[in-house]
């Protein structure tokens, strides 16, 4: 327990990495969902918990927090053995770029059936292993940044293989003018009259968008600042039309739409495709078409075996190779920004009680 600069009181509790993810599976996947989708699950939230290492919390005693912003962990109740058997069989096991960087492995509920580019959603760098893909059997010859191609795919039952599950593949929302009016008032357009997608990624996705109002226009960047404003719709991959008083919105999928649709790696494990498959894991599942990115067990790497667990500055080998190289002690108070670089993936020595890990 611990004090934050609000005042307030917060538990950070220190948890073995294998047993972290066992809690991640249950609040982002479904128990019914096949072993091998599962398996695919706990790699993807095993990646991103050290991905993101460094780059979230940078505040607060921990690394991780027990929501969404990072990944869905379950507290208090037992674990299912079904998911237990899903981190065990794939025990340590992280996606890697280049087979020596630890690659980003977002994951979103319903890609709606095509996946989006990462630069589109977080304006990041692109990735080769990020890129939209489609998610059916074969790829469509639509370009879904035209909305007359977004209007045949909205039309189309196309990818995710008709997962009952799955209410939001195809989706449709309809709001008043008084409603939408609600919504938009921290903009101070006024009355709406006009919304008009700017940008759009590859999957049909809007990331820049107009409001136009009776006082004035409101331009938005970014498909989480669109979702949020519009009532948290489930996703920017939308049409809009206006009927008499009513604003329509017909869209797909649910979530950015980036790296491994939920709903498509159920789908591919109904059809009994392995999640160390290939072509399930890195051109379907993890949507990741680089071949460089692989699936790697740190059980057959010394290196690898290092990230098993997250190090942290108080590991004596840890403290010894870096003040070699003049790296001051205040320096290492941050050096774990630097855990995916391969001058950390190669110390040598480090032992378990030399390593722990914080979480909300």
């Amino acid at each position: 327990i611990t004090s934050v600069s609000a005042g307030k009181l917060e538990l950070a509790v220190e948890e073995d990495i294998e047993k972290l993810v066992e809690k991640i599976l249950p609040g982002e996947m479904f128990l019914s969902a096949p072993l091998e989708t599962l398996k695919a699950q706990a790699v993807a939230a095993r990646t991103d918990i050290f991905m993101q290492l460094g780059k979230r919390h940078i505040t607060d005693p921990w690394h991780n927090c027990s929501e969404v912003h990072c990944q869905k962990i379950k507290w208090g109740d037992a674990i299912q053995t079904k998911f237990i058997q899903a981190v065990t069989e794939t025990k340590g096991s992280v996606l890697l770029h280049n087979g020596t960087h630890v690659a980003r492995a977002p994951y979103c509920s319903s890609a709606g059936g095509r996946t989006e580019d990462i630069r589109y959603v977080w304006f990041t760098a692109e990735k080769p292993y990020l890129k939209g893909v489609w998610d059916g059997d074969e790829p469509l010859d639509l370009n879904l940044t035209k909305e007359s191609d977004l209007r045949k795919f909205l039309d189309m039952d196309y990818g995710e293989d008709n997962i009952s599950m799955n209410k939001r593949h195809r989706w449709s929302a309809t709001y008043s003018q008084n409603e939408i009016d609600k919504f938009l008032k921290k903009t101070g357009i006024g009355t709406l009259k006009k919304i008009v997608p700017l940008k759009r990624g590859v999957s049909g996705r809007i990331y820049k968008i107009r409001f136009e109002g009776t006082q004035g226009n409101e331009t938005v960047f970014g498909e989480l600042n669109i979702r949020r404003l519009l009532n948290n719709m489930n996703s920017s991959a939308f049409l809009i039309s206006k009927i008499e008083n009513n604003w329509v919105f017909e869209g797909m999928g649910w979530g950015h739409g980036v790296g491994m649709s939920q709903m498509g790696a159920i789908g591919l494990g109904r059809k009994g495709k392995d999640f160390n498959f290939r072509k399930f894991n890195f051109r379907r599942d993890f949507k990741n078409i680089n071949p460089n990115v692989k699936i790697r067990d740190p059980q057959n790497s010394d290196r690898l075996n290092l990230i098993k667990y997250i190090t942290f500055h108080d590991s004596p080998a840890f403290r010894e190779k870096f003040s070699s190289n003049g790296v001051s002690p205040d320096k290492l108070e941050r050096i774990y920004h630097r855990i995916s670089r391969r001058e950390i993936l190669d110390i040598q020595g480090l032992e378990e009680r030399d390593i722990f890990y914080f979480i909300k």
